[in-house]
């Protein structure tokens, strides 16, 4: 008998206030639902980007649609067929499809915007918009423990951030800085969870600011010091790079295309031959050799942020940890030619983008010499580059911080030196320059994503492993 019909013979007065238990809803197990297949070219999707549910190589294509100058032309009719594969799709067609099918860069939701009272702002052009996907600890990027070794043996300098100095970088000296609270430099590039569309505002006004001339003197002599051939001048890189190109334009006349092997096809050659057929090798072991050296060197930079030193030893991993990525695009766009599509690595290798394939797909390489072009365009000077750089490295949202509050402040600090930078360097349009560099901040975080969807896939090659174990340390705690 079911508990109702037993309860049918109570007392009258208990006769309604019983009712029937409910089992619980159990969901049956089954597979994972999959995304509705790309609609631009009918691969697997990876999410909504743009406004529109698209694979990871359309959201790609349109990205770097929305950074290009030039229009794509169809050779054919103008009605290619867009189709799953990495190489052969008419990019006039495919663009079309994109725009058609409603991709936009209005799609995307936008980080809290910064405005400025005492100047004019224009309304923003936001060319490098794209599209913003969290990189919140995703990956575990550098190992913690590595940071945290080397801290342990490195001598921290002399932070300004002690005595008289340490309230310039908490932001209650004249300056920007002293117009914005702590709960508002939280918002100031990237916000901490969520991306609503109503954009929060940072009211920042601008006055004189006696910024300190060593902090940006020390932070230009360690940004110098981290990579080989950073004090080039910008036409000696050039001239490299166009030698390079030449070279590369000679080797292709004789033995044909040069075309960069996938990992599994030159793993298969090296291990049934022993041949380092496109000199891979070397060059991943000079990498390798570099590595330590260059990470010191990154520690080494960090300190002479005022205030990072006397942060938690937690917090600073953390925060380099997070960074890496960006700060390491700062450091290299200067050897980048898009024009040539031409690189110069670390080790003073220069390759072609067909060459590069080692480093990352070809996708991924071309959005990096696209994005490289834009950085050209804001005309940047050695200071500026370097506190961008260690603006990068302060952001609180990326990653679990002991006192955020604290970093919020050496950001503020950075941002104030920043500012007064521009309006040196520019003059009346130095806030113009201002906002266009807060674009690229916000264009970082696009890339980071893709970067980091590239590389998880480069730690599981066992040739690297073998021969850059100190390289993919560096990147993953894996």
């Amino acid at each position: 008998m079911s508990d109702f019909e037993s309860s049918a013979g109570d007392d009258s007065t208990t006769v309604g206030k019983l009712k029937r238990k409910k089992k619980p809803y159990v969901v049956p197990k089954g597979q994972a639902l999959e995304l509705p297949p790309c609609r631009v070219c009918g691969g697997k999707a990876s999410g909504i980007h743009y406004g529109v549910n698209s694979c990871e190589a359309c959201k790609g294509f349109f990205r770097r649609y929305l950074l290009r100058k030039e229009p794509y032309i169809c050779a054919s009719s103008g009605n290619c067929e867009i189709l799953d594969q990495n190489r052969g799709n008419c990019s006039a067609c495919r663009m079309k499809k994109c725009l058609d099918l409603g991709m936009s860069k209005e799609g995307v939701r936008c980080p809290p915007v910064i405005k400025i009272e005492d100047e004019q702002r224009p309304k923003a052009s936001m060319e490098t918009l794209n599209e913003l996907q969290g990189s919140n600890a995703k990956v575990d990027f550098i190992s913690i423990a590595v940071f945290e070794k080397l801290m342990v043996n490195s001598t921290p300098v002399n932070s300004p951030m002690n005595d008289s100095s340490a309230s310039s970088a908490q932001g209650t000296e004249a300056g920007i800085g002293s117009h914005i609270t702590a709960s508002e430099g939280r918002n100031l590039f990237s916000p901490l969870s969520g991306f609503g569309s109503d954009a929060d505002s940072v009211i920042i006004k601008s006055e004189p600011l006696d910024f300190r001339e060593d902090t940006v003197n020390e932070l230009i002599e360690a940004y110098l010091d981290i990579r080989p051939h950073s004090k080039l001048t910008s036409e000696e890189i050039a001239a490299k790079l166009q030698e390079g190109y030449e070279q590369y334009q000679l080797r292709s006349q004789m033995i044909g295309p040069l075309n960069a092997l996938s990992p599994e096809e030159y793993n298969s050659v090296y291990q049934s031959t022993n041949i380092d057929v496109d000199g891979r090798k070397s060059i991943m072991d000079a990498c390798g050799e570099m590595m330590v050296d260059i990470i010191r060197k990154y520690v080494s930079f960090s300190h002479k942020i005022p205030g990072f030193a006397n942060l938690p030893a937690k917090d600073q991993a953390n925060l380099l940890k997070a960074s890496r990525f960006e700060f390491f695009m700062l450091l290299e766009y200067r050897f980048v030619d898009p024009d040539l599509e031409m690189m110069m690595i670390f080790t003073g290798h220069v390759l072609h983008l067909n060459e590069a394939g080692m480093w990352g797909t070809q996708d991924l390489m071309k959005s990096w010499q696209d994005f490289t072009r834009l950085l050209v365009k804001l005309e940047l000077t050695n200071e500026e580059v370097a506190v961008m750089m260690a603006i990068s490295m302060t952001f609180t949202d990326r990653c679990k911080l002991q006192d955020p509050e604290r970093v919020e402040k050496i950001q503020l600090n950075l941002v104030d030196i920043l500012h007064n930078l521009l309006k040196q360097h520019h003059k009346s349009k130095g806030t113009v320059w201002f906002s266009r560099i807060m674009d690229v901040f916000t264009t970082f975080r696009s890339f980071t994503e893709e970067f980091y969807n590239v590389y998880r896939n480069m730690c599981n090659d066992k040739f690297l492993q073998k021969h850059i174990p100190e390289m993919l340390e560096f990147m993953f705690d894996e």
